[in-house]
């Protein structure tokens, strides 16, 4: 199917001078794109595109929209009253994303069901603004963190946090103790910090005594 236009060389010859992007898809795979659509998205040559299923080029919350937009341009011949036109968010080889409106038709090539697109770009064929459905979650998800993370502070305005050990340790644990006896003596100290300096703090003696330290503090 790769060389589905090439029994047709007055029609591939015309495809190739269009200057509208212009693809031929065959069971959501390419089989054919001319020079601009291939420049659109930023390959050189059709074999870069080849092997990659249409949807892949598809943003996520366009895939739905774009296969019902397939099907129903395989099942409209090119010479019908209108044709299937819709809009979509398309992504580049680079990933960034191209809005482009695409009027497509079917016909068929070597018994085979194929579906013949044009694409257009600018700001007017661009995708609508109304949100989609990822866009809704989304923005759902954050009115959900709001309200968790606004609404347990007003139910409880009276909630004090505090690691302290005294308050989830007994009053006569060692831990809670010590920490006592700390904070009467260094009330405005959380973060105790021991500094030595010197030429032997890795030797044997220095690590000893500093072990000795540990334990008694």
């Amino acid at each position: 199917m790769s060389n589905i236009i090439g029994n047709n060389p007055d029609r591939r010859e015309r495809l190739e001078q269009q200057s509208s992007p212009v693809a031929i898809l065959h069971g959501g795979m390419y089989v054919y794109a001319n020079p601009a659509y291939l420049e659109l998205f930023g390959y050189r040559d059709f074999s870069d595109i080849e092997g990659i299923p249409v949807l892949d080029m598809v943003e996520a919350h366009d895939r739905v929209r774009f296969t019902r937009h397939f099907e129903a341009a395989r099942d409209t011949s090119l010479d019908a009253p209108s044709l299937p036109s819709a809009r979509f968010s398309l992504l580049r080889r680079d990933g960034s994303r191209l809005g482009v409106t695409a009027t497509s038709h079917g016909y068929t090539l070597d018994d085979e069901p194929c579906v013949e697109i044009w694409l257009r770009t600018g700001q007017a064929d661009m995708p609508r603004k109304t949100p989609p459905a990822k866009s809704r979650r989304y923005y759902l998800s954050l009115a959900f963190l709001a309200l968790f993370g606004l609404l347990p502070p007003a139910l409880l305005p009276g909630l004090d946090i505090d690691n302290a050990p005294k308050v989830y340790l007994p009053v006569d644990e060692p831990a809670a103790i010590l920490d006592e006896k700390l904070r009467a003596r260094f009330p405005n100290d959380q973060v105790y910090i021991l500094l030595f300096e010197g030429l032997d703090l890795f030797s044997d003696n220095f690590l000893n005594a500093y072990h000795q330290l540990t334990q008694t503090l």
